[in-house]
């Protein structure tokens, strides 16, 4: 279905009752009431009706108090669904090409509108260049832990953003720093104040710390054991990236690396000697970017 039906959607929804119900449980603790027996894996099953009382009591009507006392409870309302869905008049849609509408020495700004999918979607990119990160090895690998511990810290909002057609990527050379920002134009904007907060406020704990410095660690040990041509692939990248640092240098780095210290490059060093480069394109106009 690509097209809005809302009495076919009522239709679907009026299905949804306990009564069309078919619930799967997989359990140890099933084994002694399980009377088949699957032809082809060998697994054994039963099936059986649900009992009255249970349809019963999930045919009365929601009530939250006693919900919430068992465990269960509606989501809070999901800040990233879009309710806008109006395009950019097509009258200010005809350049194809980024223009630049901010040139200042710290941040640079692009903008190109384009709405020829008839889709409000809108794809925000940013750069944040600094040639702190090649100055050192120590640098460069303190920096490469800190866009792992920021994914981790916006998982929360960014699993909301993702079932509202919202997605964020981050990435990381030894030029700076790549956000990509992709989804619908009128919650973007919320996505992106949400994760500069992040990138600032730096919400990260010492158990946080602890997983994403071990696993990048087991990372970097693992990739001599990877496919041979995904090490020639890496070997060919370590050779022609400048500077060139061995993963062995960086491992070193790494291993004594503190939290305190991650977060006072971040926030002493890194983002007070940042350029930003921005691209603004789809559903915007320039006064909005």
């Amino acid at each position: 279905m690509s097209d809005f039906d809302a009495p076919l959607i009522g239709q679907v929804l009026d299905c949804l009752v306990p009564s069309n119900l078919i619930m799967l449980q997989f359990s140890q603790e099933y084994k002694e009431e399980c009377n088949s027996t699957e032809e082809h894996y060998g697994t054994q099953y039963c099936i059986e009706k649900l009992d009255d009382q249970f349809l019963e009591e999930y045919s009365m009507p929601w009530n939250e108090q006693e919900a919430r006392s068992k465990g269960l409870a509606l989501p809070e309302p999901n800040p990233f669904l879009p309710g806008n869905f109006d395009l950019v008049q097509p009258s200010t849609v005809k350049r194809e090409d980024p223009k630049m509408i901010v040139d200042e020495p710290t941040h640079k700004l692009w903008h190109c509108p384009n709405t020829n999918f008839n889709e409000p979607i809108l794809d925000y990119r940013f750069y944040l260049r600094s040639s702190i990160l090649s100055s050192t090895p120590r640098n460069y690998v303190t920096m490469s832990l800190a866009r792992r511990l920021l994914s981790e810290a916006i998982v929360a909002y960014e699993y909301l953003a993702d079932i509202a057609g919202l997605s964020v990527d981050v990435t990381i050379d030894h030029h700076g720093v790549g956000l990509k920002f992709s989804g619908w134009s009128e919650k973007l904007p919320l996505l992106i104040s949400r994760v500069f907060q992040s990138v600032v406020s730096f919400p990260v704990t010492e158990h946080m710390f602890a997983l994403r410095k071990e696993k990048m660690l087991r990372d970097l040990d693992n990739m001599k054991m990877e496919q041979p041509y995904s090490v020639t692939r890496f070997v060919l990248h370590e050779h022609l990236t400048e500077p060139y640092w061995p993963s062995r240098l960086l491992r070193a780095e790494l291993e004594s690396l503190e939290l305190q210290e991650v977060e006072q490059f971040l926030k002493k060093q890194f983002l007070p000697n940042i350029r930003v480069e921005a691209l603004a394109h789809g559903n915007i106009v320039e006064e909005q970017a």
